[in-house]
């Protein structure tokens, strides 16, 4: 059981206890009883009740114990019970029945996909287990290495978290897809480096939310040949890239499946399949100056191919036309690295304008640098002078007279020094 279900389990069981004890306190206090009253009850009991000896006495309740915990708290009305037992029963099922869907769509993706892994890659898996790995109970991920053009895939496939209850119902009102993230790790020397990202226009905003590549390199590419606006937004700063990845039969193919201009049923709803396809040198996040100057700097960032993609919710009971899409999809991110491989240098216009945006980024850090070393090199030195105003405070009369006497010898000194210079350069 995750943490999320121990937590949802706890709050079933105090909202009990809350109620349990509510109505155990309306009970109670549905009659009042003077003290008078009380005392003599008691006086009558203890008359009436025969004395018990030492061994016939009852033994202190340990409260720290659950079972005697529940023996205080005693669950008086049914209904609450039955209510807060079927609510639990209710979250198990969806528990077991979401964690089971969510098994079963993952495996079948693996089933249908593995063919391109196996006849693509040298090595599949970690430690010789070419199988998923789970990660939490809705989510999965998968490798492979071994390939020329790229050093490595690292597959995340990211459902439904139907496994919980709230989020299931959230679902409902802000529904979430089903979707697979590739991720290639590119050799650096077959292309050169630029930042190229096809985004889904409805999720531009959150695709480029915090990235510090989309926002700081690329510009929206126009050419001819891509994508409807309407349907996606292009950015590069490699624009003759763009131009011939458009002009690629394969990704033309790809991007009319997306978009449910083919003859296959099910990509005519959900879409677009493909969410978004980037292509990055640089880092996903704003450098950190501070990490940069750690005794552990972060290391360079890898040049990468990222896809992420939507597959179909109903995956675990698939049928010839969901294996399809999710085949063709998986295949997509092959043929690009490919292509990167063979088509990823850019004219010498293209790259001297790529190499200046770098430099000028490089710039824009080391000035960050410097600006941070300044900072601590000012905060050192008041530090240093407020101790040493510290330790002149804490002297005796005699002592701060001869010091400022010291101080005042060493500046007079160093304005002869000054004087001295300037009528140098006079002469």
């Amino acid at each position: 059981m995750n943490l999320t279900s121990k937590k949802f389990l706890l709050i079933c069981l105090f909202t009990l206890l809350f109620i349990t004890t509510v109505f155990a306190q309306q009970d109670d206090d549905d009659e009042y009883v003077p003290n008078e009253k009380v005392e003599q009850e008691i006086q009558k009991e203890s008359e009436n009740e025969p004395l018990l000896s030492k061994d016939d006495e009852p033994a202190p309740i340990n409260y720290n114990s659950p079972l005697n915990f529940f023996k205080v708290f005693k669950l008086e009305n049914p209904m609450v019970e039955i209510c807060l037992f079927s609510v639990l029963a209710v979250y198990l099922i969806v528990f077991y029945i979401g964690k089971i869907k969510n098994e079963k769509i993952a495996k079948e993706w693996l089933i249908s996909t593995y063919k391109i892994w196996k006849e693509n890659f040298a090595e599949l898996g970690i430690d010789d287990a070419s199988t998923l790995v789970r990660d939490g109970n809705h989510e999965f991920w998968y490798y492979a290495t071994g390939r020329k053009h790229c050093q490595s895939v690292f597959t995340r496939v990211k459902l439904c978290p139907r496994q919980d209850i709230i989020l299931t119902v959230r679902n409902f009102f802000k529904p979430t897809t089903d979707k697979i993230v590739m991720e290639a790790v590119l050799n650096k020397n077959e292309s050169d480096d630029f930042v190229f990202a096809l985004m889904d226009r409805k999720m531009e905003g959150e695709i480029k939310k915090g990235r510090y590549d989309l926002k700081n390199f690329p510009r929206r590419y126009k050419g001819n040949n891509a994508p409807n606006p309407i349907d996606y937004t292009v950015v590069t700063d490699a624009f003759d890239f763009a131009s011939r990845l458009f002009d690629n039969t394969y990704v033309k193919h790809a991007l009319q499946l997306s978009l449910g201009e083919l003859d296959n049923p099910v990509c005519k709803s959900n879409n677009p399949w493909i969410e978004s396809i980037i292509i990055t040198d640089q880092p996903t996040t704003e450098p950190d100056i501070d990490k940069i100057l750690s005794e552990e700097p972060p290391l360079p960032p890898n040049k990468t191919l990222t896809i992420t993609a939507r597959i179909p919710s109903n995956f675990d009971k698939k049928n010839d036309d969901m294996e399809a899409i999710v085949v063709e999809l998986t295949e997509l991110i092959i043929r690009i690295i490919d292509f990167i491989g063979e088509h990823g240098k850019v004219d010498n216009d293209t790259r001297n304008k790529l190499k200046k945006s770098r430099d000028q980024a490089k710039a824009a850090i080391t000035h960050k640098i410097e600006e941070k070393n300044k900072e601590e090199l000012s905060k050192k030195k008041l530090e240093q002078k407020r101790a040493r105003a510290n330790e002149i405070k804490n002297m005796s009369p005699e002592k701060q007279r001869k010091y400022e006497e010291k101080i005042r010898k060493q500046e007079l000194k160093k304005s002869l020094k000054k004087k001295a210079r300037k009528g140098k350069v006079i002469v």
